[in-house]
C-alpha cells in the first residue's frame, strides 16, 4: 500500500497527498497487522515528521496507534 510505503520511507510530500485522500485511512492494516503508525514508528530515522502527520489524521484514533500486529507489538 502506497500509505504504508510513504510512511516507511519518510515521502513527506506523497504522504501528505496520500492523507488528504478521504479513502485512505492509518487504521487499515496489512497482513501482518501493521498499520500506517506502525510503519511510520518504527522507520522513521530522519524526522518524526512523518510519524507527527499520522497520529494527527482523523482515521487515527486510539485502537489505531494502540494496534498490535501478528506479532503483538504496538508501534
Amino acid at each position: 500500500m502506497a500509505l504504508y510505503y510513504a510512511a516507511q520511507t519518510e515521502n513527506i510530500s506523497d504522504l501528505k497527498k496520500l492523507l488528504q485522500d478521504s479513502k485512505e485511512s492509518v487504521a487499515h492494516c496489512d497482513k501482518d497487522g501493521l498499520n500506517a503508525v506502525h510503519y511510520a514508528a518504527w522507520f522513521s530515522k530522519k524526522s518524526t515528521e512523518a510519524l507527527e502527520m499520522i497520529l494527527e489524521h482523523q482515521t487515527c484514533t486510539p485502537e489505531a496507534f494502540n494496534k498490535k500486529n501478528g506479532l503483538n507489538d504496538t508501534p
